[in-house]
């Protein structure tokens, strides 16, 4: 027997009216009870079903759309505020940086102005308006260096390691620290172990610690210390007391101070009758360190000059010069030296020479001054390779 979902059974041959629902035999066209025609009934009634079927199906492709605009419509609304608060950082970083900058300008101008103390205040202003900017760190670091105060410098850099960090920072420290750490050396230990030559002024023979420079001689960044000890010296086939200074190199190297070189300059004359001009100098690209001493004693006198290079390892005697006269009454002579050749002298040769030689028309006097014009002109000429010429413009 046919049902409702089967309006025809093939099996039995029964068609269903799916209209009314009578049974038909198969062969029927139309339903005997209604006259609807079964064929036609049955297509309606499968379109129906379809129909109905489609309608209760969600619309898909709608639902995708409206999703798919939501989505874009957050990433709109998402970029714009990112867009807004980017805005809102540039703006406010370029203030900060524009007030920054202003007390790092008006900290500059002070220190154009040696006036140390606001320098001081300015750049401490633009730290606490910038804590990450290395740049107030650096130059307040110099305003401290400069007054030497070291202690302060690397308190400063240390506090913008915290904060900035960077190699400017560091570099700066390797820079400084040494200064701090060859004032403390000179301090407290050499002062001590050595003493000092200005306590001794007062003697016949003052010794002990005199002078001592800070210089970076071998260009590295990193300074170097040189100091100079004063003592006598008696030589073996004298029995005069001679000056000596020892000069020695010190390098600060991982916040250590360590001897590197060491030099013993002996100079001429007694402590009564020398009197010793030290210099230091750059000339080139070379660190110069130098004596000029004026001697003089009951038989003559004399000029010298030494000059010793120094780098990062070594002390070195570049040149020697020397002028030395004999004005004894009974002959009056002078030499020239220079790098151990003799390039002017005059010797009277005759015990009456010098009853004349003071006498400006005699032939002595002009024999005597010539040559001595010519030995003072060499000698100031091999001090200009140095650029200290002006040490021995006359004699």
């Amino acid at each position: 027997m046919a049902t409702k979902d089967k309006p025809v059974d093939v099996e039995n041959n029964i068609k269903m009216c799916a209209k009314c629902g009578h049974m038909n035999s198969s062969e029927n066209r139309f339903c005997e009870r209604c006259g609807q025609e079964l064929d036609e009934a049955i297509q309606e009634k499968a379109e129906e079903a379809d129909t109905i079927t489609e309608s209760e199906q969600p619309p898909v492709p709608e639902k995708k759309s409206k999703k798919k605009k939501i989505i874009i419509i957050l990433i709109i609304a998402v970029l714009v505020l990112a867009g807004t608060a980017v805005a809102v950082v540039k703006y406010m970083d370029s203030r900060t940086s524009a007030e920054y900058n202003a007390k790092i300008t008006e900290a500059d101008k002070y220190m154009q102005e040696l006036d140390y103390e606001k320098a001081e205040a300015s750049y401490l202003a633009a730290i606490e308006i910038e804590p990450k900017a290395d740049k107030a760190y650096l130059k307040l670091a110099d305003t401290y260096a400069t007054q030497e105060k070291y202690t302060e410098a690397i308190d400063i850099l240390e506090k913008g390691a915290e904060n900035a960090g960077g190699k400017k920072i560091k570099k700066k420290y390797r820079q400084i620290y040494p200064y701090q750490a060859y004032d403390d050396f000179l301090k407290n230990e050499l002062a001590e172990s050595e003493g000092l030559a200005a306590d001794t002024a007062d003697t016949d023979h003052p010794e002990g610690l005199l002078s001592a420079v800070i210089e970076d001689v071998d260009k590295d960044d990193i300074p170097e210390l040189i100091t100079f000890y004063i003592s006598d010296y008696e030589d073996d086939n004298s029995t005069d007391a001679y000056v000596k200074t020892i000069i020695s190199l010190y390098e600060c190297d991982d916040k250590e101070v360590t001897l590197v070189a060491e030099e013993d300059h002996i100079g001429k004359g007694s402590y009564d009758d020398n009197k010793c001009t030290a210099f230091k100098k750059w000339c080139g690209d070379k660190f110069y360190i130098g004596f000029l001493d004026t001697c003089q004693t009951n038989n003559g006198n004399g000029r010298y000059a030494w000059v010793y290079s120094i780098n990062g390892s070594s002390i070195d005697l570049e040149d020697f010069y020397s002028i030395e006269s004999h004005t004894a009454p009974s002959n009056i002579s002078f030499s020239f030296i220079l790098n151990d050749n003799e390039v002017a002298n005059y010797d009277s040769g005759n015990t009456g020479a010098e009853e004349n030689i003071y006498d400006e028309s005699s032939a002595e006097y002009s024999k005597y001054h010539a040559e001595s014009e010519r030995g003072y002109d060499v000698f100031t000429q091999a001090l200009k390779k140095y650029g200290l010429e002006h040490l021995c413009k006359s004699h």
